[in-house]
């Protein structure tokens, strides 16, 4: 679930997981790094085209640290199982060969697998 850098408040969303979810049942969140504040916005014709920036996103509200993520959680009574970086080794491989290319989507999204766009954390319902 791509969804809490959208929420003012996870509360909510915390409460209804862990009463949909049968025990045992896992809950995937992920949600772009807080480093991505620092990138830099495609630029030329990739203007507009793909979010680098967490602010190129206008929905985006604020950036959330997954280790808040994961202390809501637990105050909700989950089980934390992993939590970490998103990549994708192939598309962040390919990032060697597409930054020397034009702009285009996978130029893009080589570049965010290489950098770690995503933090993740997978919990479980005790």
């Amino acid at each position: 679930m791509h969804l809490v850098e959208h929420l003012h408040d996870l509360t909510l969303l915390m409460k209804e997981a862990k009463r949909l979810l049968e025990k045992g049942g896992e809950f995937y969140i992920e949600t772009p790094h807080p480093k991505t504040v620092a990138l830099a916005s495609p630029k030329g014709s990739g203007a507009g085209t793909f979010t680098l920036n967490f602010y190129d996103d206008p929905t985006h509200i604020k950036p959330v640290a997954i280790g808040a993520v994961a202390r809501l959680l637990r105050e909700e009574g989950f089980e934390i199982l992993k939590s970490g970086t998103s990549r994708n080794w192939l598309f962040a491989a390919s990032h060697l060969v597409y930054q020397f290319l034009p702009p285009s989507r996978q130029k893009y999204t080589a570049r965010v697998h290489w950098l770690g766009w995503s933090a993740y954390v997978i919990a479980r319902k005790r």
